[in-house]
């Protein structure tokens, strides 16, 4: 999982985490070690104890399908051909 932050970790570093799945709302609680920092960008984690449950959880938001958003596309406009017209 990439995380966005500022904050510098080094790799090996082991974090505990807290966050809520965006779609479900259900609760992880996770310990997880740093494999990679992207300095002010984020860091890459991999989960090292996460509960059975957590990982269905996880696995379900995953495979939901997409939420249709509720914001109205635009229609782009058609390109028209426009000839030259010969002298």
């Amino acid at each position: 999982m990439f995380i966005n932050t500022s904050a510098d970790f080094p790799e090996g570093a082991i974090l505990k985490l807290t966050f809520r799945l965006t779609r479900s709302n259900y609760p992880i609680q996770a310990r997880c070690e740093v494999r990679y920092c992207l300095l002010g960008v984020g860091v890459g984690v991999e989960f090292v104890g996460l509960s059975f449950a957590d990982q269905k959880a996880i696995e379900k938001e995953i495979q939901m399908p997409e939420l249709k958003s509720k914001v109205r596309r635009l229609k782009t406009p058609k390109k028209t051909s426009r000839r030259r017209k010969k002298r």
